[in-house]
């Protein structure tokens, strides 16, 4: 199924990074009293030519062109070309 969706979806790659939903992700610090992080600053998905997801959307701490590249790369790669 992944990867019939990659060969229609695949033509068209567009990201879309939620800043918002990023923030709900909370990690709590050993020691307890309350203290806890945000790890996250954005959520990245990649969507297709009908704004279907291509793989799940990965928390990430930046949206910066390395860390796109990452997650973008491996989905390059990895789908089929016809």
């Amino acid at each position: 199924m992944v990867q019939f969706n990659d060969v229609y979806n695949g033509q068209l790659i567009r990201l879309d990074g939620h800043y918002k939903l990023a923030k709900r992700i909370v990690r709590y610090n050993e020691g307890g009293k309350g203290k806890r992080t945000r790890p996250f600053t954005a959520i990245l998905g990649f969507c297709g030519t009908d704004g279907a997801l291509l793989r799940p959307p990965v928390p990430v701490h930046s949206e910066c062109l390395p860390t796109i590249d990452a997650h973008l790369r491996p989905l390059l790669t990895q789908a089929p070309c016809s």
